[in-house]
């Protein structure tokens, strides 16, 4: 006879609410049929308490995950409720007039304030725009540009603040710092997708590694510093978040044209996960100004904005998701067509330097030389390279496997010595090309 089959599927507890709630159920019910079935009064009691107990530390637990749950921004005492409920693909094709779709029509945010400029750009042109620096002034300067062409939204207050260090008075971070380059702070939320599998070998990787990637590129600049690193899920919605909060303050600097003021640079960049690719949402803010009640509007309509992001949620993720990865498949094959070669002498160029020091008549050393050259007759076949030199490698190795290792040995030494012949720089050029 079989046993008869629980009500309760295991399958739809997803999240911690469900699981709590399973486990006080199960708990109680234990504790509530110890304290049906008790003799004494003082085996009651003890039931009692202990039931009492858990119920209270269930509550407490889910307190504590409803505050962790909460986004709360640098510089402010609300929280926000970003990405709280999800967009359907109806709502994204005939939303509301005040609503508006991502460029890719994976979103929905509220309209900012009439007087905002709403950009859709690259991310390149966004960092330009940021710099303050036309694009012929950065031809002209040859200022360094970036190759992001990543499509990006950015949503701009016209209202921005100068802030003029003067070095040797101003304070940077609560240090004298050798800087007299303006700052100019703007209310802004900038949206910008990322892919999970990104280029060039198109390998998913999760929210997390794409959103360090990210903030990543701000520590390195130098000029904010990371005050902040928080991770959670977000109530409603249930997606997982990363968040980032960089500041950076100036004491006794020229803010709008007023000398010894102060005020402080934020940035706040949240990473959304959702079904297809990753979101970052960065908010540019000042804070720490006095008197500013046209700002401090700003930074409520800032928060309003961010509160009203809606990421799509896909019916059937998983087809589109196989889609992708056809696609990127197709790119793969692109790449290996353009650059295999390229690839295969960097990493063979760094193999043999590695065997470089191997002394091949040691039968020990060699076997290791030979595992480590023999998957690059595959290599070589994949990206269609032929190439004497390699040929003849590859026909010794076989040799070597027979026990005839003679011209392996010669094979190995000409190709370190065609190596070390190159120039210093080419070499050395294959290294760093292996390092990224």
């Amino acid at each position: 006879m079989e046993p008869p089959k629980s009500a309760v599927d295991p399958t739809k507890i997803t999240g911690p609410y469900p699981l709590l709630a399973f486990l006080l159920l199960v708990i109680e019910g234990l504790l509530g049929f110890w304290l049906f079935k008790a003799e004494g009064s003082i085996e009651r009691s003890v039931a009692g308490i202990l039931m009492t107990a858990i119920l209270l530390a269930v509550i407490a637990a889910v307190i504590r995950i409803v505050e962790r749950s909460k986004l709360r921004v640098r510089g402010f005492d609300t929280t926000i409720t970003v990405a709280a409920k999800e967009a359907s693909p109806e709502e994204i094709s005939s939303h509301d007039p005040e609503v508006l779709a991502g460029p890719d029509g994976s979103y929905l945010i509220n309209r900012p304030p009439s007087d905002w400029v709403i950009e859709e750009s690259t991310f390149a042109a966004w960092v330009r725009r940021n710099l303050g620096i036309a694009e012929e002034a950065m031809k002209e300067a040859d200022i360094p540009r970036t190759d992001d062409n990543r499509e990006v939204r950015a949503f701009r207050s016209p209202r921005v603040i100068s802030a003029i260090p003067l070095p040797g008075i101003t304070k940077v971070d609560g240090r004298r710092f050798p800087t007299a380059l303006e700052v100019r702070m703007q209310t802004m939320l900038t949206i910008f997708p990322i892919n999970r599998a990104q280029p060039p070998f198109y390998v998913e990787r999760p929210l997390s590694h794409n959103f360090l990637k990210e903030v990543a590129a701000l520590t390195n600049i130098g000029t904010v510093t990371l005050r902040a690193l928080t991770s959670g899920t977000l109530p409603g919605s249930g997606r997982k978040f990363q968040q980032a909060e960089f500041s950076q303050r100036l004491e006794d600097a020229i803010i709008d044209g007023k000398e010894g003021q102060s005020a402080e640079c934020n940035i706040t960049v949240i990473g959304i996960e959702s079904d297809l690719c990753d979101y970052m949402l960065m908010m540019h803010y000042a804070s720490r100004l006095s008197n500013r009640p046209d700002i401090e509007a700003d930074q409520k309509a800032l928060l309003a904005l961010v509160s009203s992001f809606r990421p799509l949620k896909l019916a059937n993720p998983e087809q589109k998701r196989q889609a992708l990865k056809q696609e990127a498949e197709k790119q793969l094959m692109q790449l290996l067509a353009e650059k295999g070669a390229s690839m295969f002498y960097t990493e063979i160029g760094l193999t043999l330097l590695r065997i470089k020091g191997f002394n091949l008549n040691d039968p020990k050393a060699r076997l290791k030389a030979m595992e480590l050259l023999k998957p690059f007759e595959i290599f070589a076949k994949e990206v269609h390279l032929e190439e004497q030199s390699f040929e003849q490698l590859f026909i010794s190795l076989h040799k070597a496997e027979a026990g005839d290792a003679t011209e392996f040995i010669k094979s190995v030494q000409d190709l370190i010595k065609q190596l070390e012949a190159d120039e210093p720089e080419e070499v050395e050029g294959q290294v760093q090309e292996i390092a990224k």
